[in-house]
């Protein structure tokens, strides 16, 4: 595996880390070398956009993948020339290799993100991308490699910068995924430089939309992380079973229904809703259908039974879900106002504290929530949707700083901003699906990169019921994730 790619907090780091360990204790025995270093400092979100306007935008794929491409080699040129256990196989690398102009102020190995500093720093920017230069040095650090054992170097895209600008990141990491991709295809490169990347999923649909799709369609090195709520449920069950019996309510049934050996209920009933649910799937639905949500709320609550087992009970079980719920649906709220504040910025705009600017983005989160509470319930029915489209326009009409930007345009960037974090939900018309049933994006493979226009009803995920005061529930059937394959 290469490429692990999926929404945050899905595991792409821990896969990412697991499969480092498992390399570096076979690495003795298959004969590779194992890089010491992970890059997971990636270059600032401020670097990312000052590079990306500093190029008209038909050249920014090819920019993105040069770079990452340099930066890859160059930093398998580091571990060559400054690890002992890559230098010694050295003794018959040119000379020209350690004495070229891209190596010659280092004297350590360093990781990706710091090779993508040095090339991208004023001091270096002069080493024009497609020198005949850099060939050369290409070319000998891949003669370098022919004589010593594979090299494995492994990059971790974080995803809090990602959210600082998506649109901005998302061109950056398809960059870094297309320059893995042509190396992995490189007869100079492809057996003996192994590199693995986390990126978000986002960046996979973005890929499929482009010319480049072909190449990933027939690739079996890529593990996209979707989670839906069986293997969620799935996830929560193991997890009880590991737990220790003072954090069971009811430790003596743990085989016949876990659920109440850890709650002391399996059903909670739904008051806004007046119907019965299972507890389990009350608290998945809350969820961002990530595991990193399940384990927090599953801590909170083990920890609350803990203190109070006796008075453990589905109200107070309620309150913690609730309150999860808060937290994570603002935090979304605020990810969604980032999404939109970068893709408003107009193009060469210097002053990128603007767009930084936590009061900004505070109020541009306020504005969101304002424009959600409008709709009243967690469904957007098409009627709704236009009333929605006109509120959009009306309140981000401030925010728009572009005097190119057209007015009908914020509609699109605020509403896939809010499919792409998971905030809304769709429903085709002639779905067969179970009432209450939607598609997020991500979950059950439904990557879709634009949310669909026609012929679908919307719906708010259960969290913006707790996040955004003042909406209620439509009807009697919760709001759930759609349990069958996307894109029906």
């Amino acid at each position: 595996m290469r490429v692990f790619a999926g929404w945050k907090g899905a595991g792409k780091t821990v896969y990412l880390k697991k499969h480092r360990e498992e390399a570096a204790r076979r690495s003795a025995r298959d004969g590779f070398y194992v890089s010491d270093l992970l890059a997971d400092l990636p270059p600032t979100t401020t670097t990312v956009m000052t590079l990306a306007q500093s190029r008209k935008r038909p050249d920014l794929p090819g920019l993105w993948t040069r770079l990452w491409r340099h930066a890859i080699v160059l930093s398998a040129a580091t571990h060559l020339l400054f690890d002992p256990k890559l230098s010694s196989y050295l003794a018959h690398a040119p000379d020209q290799f350690a004495s070229s102009s891209y190596v010659r102020r280092l004297s350590e190995p360093i990781d990706v993100y710091d090779t993508f500093r040095v090339l991208t720093s004023s001091a270096e920017r002069r080493l024009s991308l497609d020198s005949t230069e850099w060939d050369r040095f290409e070319s000998l650090t891949a003669r370098a490699l022919e004589h010593a054992p594979p090299v494995s170097l492994y990059v971790d895209s974080i995803d809090k910068e990602f959210e600082a600008a998506p649109s901005y990141w998302m061109r950056t990491q398809e960059g870094l995924l297309t320059a893995l991709v042509d190396l992995i295809n490189s007869h100079k490169f492809g057996g003996r430089l192994h590199t693995t990347i986390t990126v978000r999923d986002m960046v996979i649909s973005s890929i499929m939309r482009s010319t480049h799709a072909s190449k990933m369609l027939d690739t079996g090195y890529i593990r996209t992380l979707n989670w839906d709520p069986a293997s969620l449920r799935n996830l929560v069950l193991k997890k009880i079973r590991e737990l220790p019996r003072t954090l069971l309510v009811e430790p003596e049934v743990v085989k016949q229904d876990s659920v109440r050996a850890w709650l002391g209920f399996s059903k909670i009933h739904n008051l806004e809703r007046g119907v019965d649910e299972d507890a389990l799937d009350y608290l998945i639905r809350h969820s961002r259908f990530i595991p990193r949500d399940i384990v927090d709320v599953g801590n909170t609550i083990s920890r609350e039974i803990e203190s109070y087992p006796s008075s453990f009970n589905p109200e107070r079980f309620r309150q913690i879900v609730s309150r999860m719920a808060l937290k994570h649906g603002r935090e979304q709220l605020f990810i969604c106002a980032q999404e939109i504040a970068a893709d408003l910025l107009p193009a060469g705009l210097d002053d990128l504290s603007y767009f930084g600017g936590m009061e900004h983005l505070k109020s541009m989160a306020a504005t969101l929530e304002h424009v959600l509470r409008s709709q009243r319930t967690d469904i957007i029915t098409s009627d709704d949707f236009a009333l929605l489209s006109r509120e959009i326009e009306v309140e981000f009409e401030q925010y728009t700083i572009n005097p190119k930007l057209d007015r009908s345009t914020l509609v699109p960037i605020v509403v896939d901003a809010l499919w792409h974090n998971r905030v809304i939900g769709y429903r085709l018309s002639s779905s067969r699906a179970a009432a209450g049933a939607y598609h997020f994006y991500g979950v059950n493979s439904d990557s879709r990169f634009d949310l669909p226009s026609e012929g679908v009803e919307l719906a708010l995920h259960p969290c913006m019921l707790d996040a955004v005061p003042g909406l209620t529930p439509s009807g009697g059937t919760p709001v759930i994730a759609d349990e069958h394959e996307g894109r029906r």
